[in-house]
């Protein structure tokens, strides 16, 4: 039954990654291409920032994102993962709201 499922999926896997694809894309193009701050590929779904308000940020900016100490207590990791279920709107709102974070 898995494999089954998985076979007949493959449209379905192809169009999400393709969305994907494109909202990195408009991501790094939201962003001017400037990454000042935070560590991004294109290629790679996830945002970080060691920041230690960039969390409280975004949350007042209707943002959630993953945020923890890591490796160690005060060492702050922030996650920001894209997905192809996110709007180009939300890719936007995104970037408008971390190139804001950053001139602040």
């Amino acid at each position: 039954a898995y494999l089954q499922t998985f076979i007949q999926l493959q449209p379905l896997y192809k169009l999400q990654y393709k969305k994907l694809k494109s909202n990195l894309q408009a991501f790094a193009a939201f962003m001017n291409h400037d990454f000042s701050g935070y560590t991004f590929s294109k290629d790679y779904p996830v945002i970080y920032s060691t920041h230690h308000q960039l969390a409280t940020f975004l949350k007042e900016n209707h943002i959630m994102i993953v945020n923890f100490d890591y490796p160690q207590p005060g060492n702050t990791l922030n996650r920001i993962v894209l997905t192809a279920h996110h709007r180009e709107e939300d890719v936007k709102q995104l970037a408008t709201a971390l190139k804001k974070f950053v001139t602040n």
